[in-house]
């Protein structure tokens, strides 16, 4: 080295210390100015500079902004500052991950999101990658709740939730809980029904959503009157009707015919084939209006009876109980079930009672 370069050298010495001082005294703006001077001419320049961008960098755009820094200042290291640039570089990686894991315990998955993915080239592997996309899962998820339920579109959150290696069940049902505390029991159909292959709980939490929708606690969608107002998967629905069935009559086993005959209401739409759903469900009826009595009613009742094409024995078996009805009930509302059935002889001894 000639005398000329080691002045030079001395000087540059010099001036990076002078950086360093004005960094001390928080005069930041000045020491950039020297650092970036220096860029080319100190090799150690562009890690002083690194180090105060670094210290600088608060919020979240602050961190993304210095990270862009750092990878441009990466190319004025030499082989004498290259594993101490490298090393800063590489403490800046986990700063950046650790603020993206706060972001996300924050709620705050944009910001997450966009931190990960700066720094993703610097995190090959399995473990990463499934964390990078358990975290876009989560701000798609935020996303998509903020949209009306007719447009709710759950599909990016399922891409990234099936992308990771073990699909995540516990970040489901976190989603689930979510919407569950807003009674959006549609949206959570909407939800599973992209996520069917993860397992059978999948269709049973369906089948409660079912429940939850058709007794109108849903808080976005009111008075469903079928089936396809929030399902469109007939095979799910099918099962549902079926799982709607056995519901009913464990309600009417407990006497609680009102849900028992709205259980059987819906799970018709797919069932109305079944004789022995039918006959369930015609039984569920006439306990639920047993208590009233009403002659439109029970007549209602029969037409439906017979456009279910059950059979005469089985019609007979409801009439027995329809009799027992009005034989229980007062006068009047006994003379015009009585009206019903005119021409069956079972009826003669209401008609002399009631008369």
């Amino acid at each position: 080295m000639g005398l000329f370069s080691w002045i030079k050298n001395k000087y540059y010495d010099f001036r990076l210390s002078q950086a360093d001082k004005s960094v001390d005294n928080r005069e930041f703006d000045k020491a950039q100015l020297t650092y970036e001077s220096l860029l080319g001419k100190q090799p150690f320049a562009n890690v002083h500079l690194a180090k105060m961008l670094i210290g600088n960098a608060n919020s979240v755009n602050d961190k993304l902004n210095v990270w862009k820094r750092l990878l441009n200042l990466r190319q004025y290291s030499t082989e004498e500052s290259n594993n101490d640039f490298e090393s800063v570089l590489n403490s800046y990686v986990n700063t950046m991950e650790s603020a993206a894991s706060a972001g996300f315990s924050s709620k705050r998955y944009g910001d997450a999101v966009e931190l990960l993915v700066a720094i993703k080239t610097f995190r090959p592997g399995r473990q990463f990658s499934d964390k990078l996309n358990r975290y876009k899962a989560y701000r798609s998820f935020d996303i998509a709740n903020s949209t009306s339920l007719s447009s709710v579109d759950y599909k990016d959150t399922v891409g990234y939730i099936t992308q990771i290696s073990d699909v995540p069940v516990s970040d489901i049902k976190e989603f689930l809980k979510i919407l569950e505390a807003d009674k959006q029991y549609c949206r959570g159909i909407i939800l599973l029904l992209q996520l069917l292959s993860v397992g059978s709980w999948i269709k049973d939490t369906i089948f409660n959503y079912v429940v939850e929708i058709i007794s109108d606690n849903d808080s976005e969608r009111k008075n469903v009157k079928k089936y396809s107002d929030f399902c469109n998967d007939k095979t799910v629905c099918k099962n549902s009707a079926v799982d709607l069935a056995k519901r009913a009559v464990k309600k009417a086993t407990s006497k609680d015919y009102k849900t028992a005959v709205l259980f059987d209401s819906f799970a018709a739409e797919y069932l109305s084939a079944d004789n022995a759903f039918n006959v369930d469900r015609s039984n569920h009826i006439v306990e639920e209006l047993s208590s009233r009595a009403d002659a439109k009613e029970i007549k209602s009742l029969l037409e439906l009876a017979k456009s279910l094409k059950l059979s005469e024995e089985q019609i007979a078996k409801l009439a027995n109980r329809i009799n027992a009805i009005a034989v229980s009930a007062n006068p009047p509302k006994a003379i015009a079930i009585c009206r019903l059935f005119i021409i069956l002889p079972d009826f003669q001894t209401v008609t002399k009672m009631v008369a």
